[in-house]
């Protein structure tokens, strides 16, 4: 395992700002190789698979800077299968709306579902997130809208339906597709405000309306809304539209278009239906919302990652009462001040609290259900501009937004749904750019770890949690960066008490207390175990002459540290690199540790942690495994600890208890019938 880190990104105000995530080389199996779909022949079932290729480590790819305020990505050099504009029959009206938005290529997604959706049939789509599937919808509608030549009437209905599940993913297709068009009239129906405004936009008359389910069946049942002119429906982030509750709303409005645009007469379907997402179950497939020669566009693969291979992933095991103070570290360390970054919560109650943490000392704000939706959209619009560091939201942010330049994602917790973590890992590392995704999550959690890489064949890397020394860094950084931002005037108006200061104080310590109080530090940084990541503890390191295992490392320490500091002595693991061991233990006992005699070893505190090898999920304490007889590791038993041998260190067949230190058959850490609260297997973080 490595215990690499990221390089903490740092958002720059340069118009040439860049992603400064430093990603080590990824190993992606690659997928077959890409083929593509036949236009023409609407009534197979195409599959196409794209490689995932992982990004080159020290490469950076430059971002150029956003051309407007809207949500749609610019192109970023070298994407791996982006296509020029110029190899498309796109009207010239597109393009030129289209390079207006420093849109030069196409993401392979939108170029490998352009000539499919022109032709005119059914389509499926399934597409990694951040790969550009908006615009993969919104160039053929407004293509397919530009041969209609049916006059713009006051009061015409839809001829494009696009279906969202949330809010603010309906406002950001909206703002995507006005974009790009000039000249339809684009309007977004969403729930949580007046129906007035957007019923007199309906009376003006639109061509492509993107809705929310429930508002647009409040308004088909009103008489608002008409669907006799549709020839186009889409549905976005489909499977979870019809996964969270939208299941029925949504064939009501499709059998409501084929009844209004004459399908059901016609004894088919005139209007052409889209689907897309960045995870398809199986059960869509079935679903009765397409038809049965529909195309299905894979560009993930049953077996490939299907995430962004721009995203690294991390995961960081800590107790749910330190998850507070464990996230504002990782923030300050990774983040920064001036970087941009996404925390996910599980509930509102979740979200709530940590927004108000007292140790996060930056910015932040919520995002959830309960809110207006007027605040909702000035949250989103303050973060997308740069107004705050740190976004806290639920799931709704999770779904198709598009948040530029965010450098960090921090799940608090693993999501209830696994295919949730795919859509909120998918918020950065968008359009090519390199992202971090870290997960937070308990001992008792580790199974749902391991269930999402199984899902989403990702590899998560242990991240230490940030030491001392990397706060502090952190903190000067982002203090020197608020230095430099001042302006000349504003410096002279403080120049006279500066020097008054400085004749009355030592500089240097004036200017020590003056980080502490902008950084928001005025106490003590609590330093943490490495391992643990518990506050108030430290890692040690035991270098030895030659590889040894961990029995034999937990018989050194109690025969040379005595049984009282030895119970203190949490998660001991093998180094990868050199001969030896670490382990974390309360700052207390670390001056004691630390005198005491280790015949021929070496003992000493570190701030960093060294290359370890990893432990194998699902520890003794849960599924038996312990450390069997006959030294090393081994299958245990029916007890905690697993059966012991003589002398060997296990459990016996009943609990913790047996006997002493392993002294005879069914040994264990801890007297008869007593539980170990400090030993190796017992308490694991």
């Amino acid at each position: 395992m490595s215990s690499k880190r990221p390089r903490a990104p740092v958002a720059q105000p340069a118009a040439e700002e860049t992603a400064e995530i430093e990603v080590p080389t990824a190993t992606v199996k690659e997928s077959k190789k890409p083929t593509k779909p036949k236009a023409a022949q609407p009534q197979e079932e195409v599959t196409v698979e794209t490689p995932v290729v992982a990004p080159k480590k020290g490469v950076t790819p430059a971002v150029p800077a956003a051309a407007s305020a809207q949500s749609v990505d610019p192109r970023v050099s070298g994407v791996d299968g982006a296509r020029p504009l110029a190899d498309f029959a796109i009207q010239p009206a597109t393009k030129k709306a289209l390079e207006a938005l420093g849109i030069t290529t196409l993401f392979p997604v939108q170029s490998k579902t352009l000539d499919a959706i022109m032709a005119g049939g059914d389509v499926l789509v399934q597409s990694r997130t951040g790969s550009g599937k908006t615009l993969a919808f919104a160039i053929p509608i407004i293509e397919r809208l530009s041969t209609s030549t049916e006059d713009l009437v006051r009061g015409r209905g839809p001829l494009a339906a696009v279906f969202c599940p949330t809010r603010e993913l309906a406002i950001q297709v909206c703002d995507v597709i006005r974009s790009i068009s000039r000249k339809y009239v684009v309007a977004a129906l969403y729930g949580g405000v007046a129906y007035a405004t957007q019923e007199r936009a309906l009376q003006q008359g639109v061509d492509i309306c993107v809705c929310t389910p429930g508002r647009a069946k409040d308004m088909l049942e009103k008489g608002t809304l008409r669907f006799d002119r549709v020839k186009i429906v889409c549905l976005d982030e489909a499977d979870h539209m019809l996964d969270i509750g939208f299941k029925d709303d949504i064939e009501y409005l499709l059998t409501s278009v084929a009844q209004a645009n004459g399908s059901k007469k016609a004894g088919s379907n005139v209007h052409q239906t889209l689907l897309f997402s960045a995870t398809v179950p199986e059960w869509v497939h079935s679903s009765p919302l397409l038809a049965k020669n529909r195309q299905f566009i894979d560009l993930v693969g049953k077996d490939a990652v299907k995430t962004a291979a721009s995203i690294r992933f991390y995961r960081r095991k800590c107790l749910y009462s330190e998850v507070q103070s464990m996230l504002a570290d990782l923030i300050r360390v990774y983040a920064g001040k001036h970087g941009r970054t996404l925390v996910f919560a599980n509930t509102k109650k979740d979200c709530h609290d940590l927004t108000i943490n007292n140790a996060l000392k930056l910015d932040a704000q919520s995002l959830h259900g309960d809110m207006q939706q007027e605040q909702r959209e000035s949250t989103m619009k303050s973060f997308r501009d740069n107004k705050f560091a740190v976004l806290i939201a639920t799931d709704v942010a999770a779904r198709g937004l598009d948040l530029p330049r965010v450098d960090l994602v921090i799940q608090a917790a693993p999501p209830t749904d696994i295919d949730a973590f795919i859509h909120r890992a998918g918020r950065t590392g968008r359009a090519g750019r390199l992202g971090v995704c870290v997960l937070l999550h308990t001992a008792k959690d580790e199974y749902i770890v391991q269930r999402i890489e199984n899902h989403a064949h990702c590899k998560f890397e242990v991240l230490p949690p940030p030491s001392r020394t990397e706060i502090l860094k952190a903190v000067v950084r982002d203090v020197t960066e608020d230095l430099a931002r001042v302006e000349r005037r504003a410096t002279e108006l403080f120049r006279a008490e500066a020097e008054t200061l400085l004749k009355e104080a030592d500089p240097v310590e004036i200017l020590a207390s003056a980080l502490a109080v902008m950084s928001g530090y005025t106490e003590n940084i609590v330093r943490r175990g490495l391992l643990t990541g518990v506050e108030n503890f430290s890692t040690l390191q035991l270098t030895s002459p030659q590889p040894v295992t961990i029995p034999v490392f937990c018989g050194i320490l109690r025969r040379n540290l005595g049984d009282e500091l030895f119970m203190r002595c949490r998660d001991i693991s093998i180094l990868q690199d050199t001969p030896g061991c670490v382990f974390d233990v309360p700052e207390m006992f670390v001056k004691d540790i630390l005198a005491a005699p280790m015949q021929g070893m070496t003992l000493k505190v570190i701030d960093v942690l060294p290359n370890i090898i990893a432990r194998e999920r699902g520890d003794s304490s849960s599924r038996g495994r312990g450390f069997g007889d006959r030294g090393g590791y081994g299958r245990g038993g029916s007890g905690s600890f697993g059966r012991g041998s003589y002398g060997g260190w296990g459990g016996g067949r009943g609990s913790y208890g047996g006997g002493s230190y392993g002294g005879g058959r069914g040994g264990g850490f801890a007297p008869r019938g007593g539980a170990a609260p400090h030993s190796y297997s017992t308490q694991r973080y």
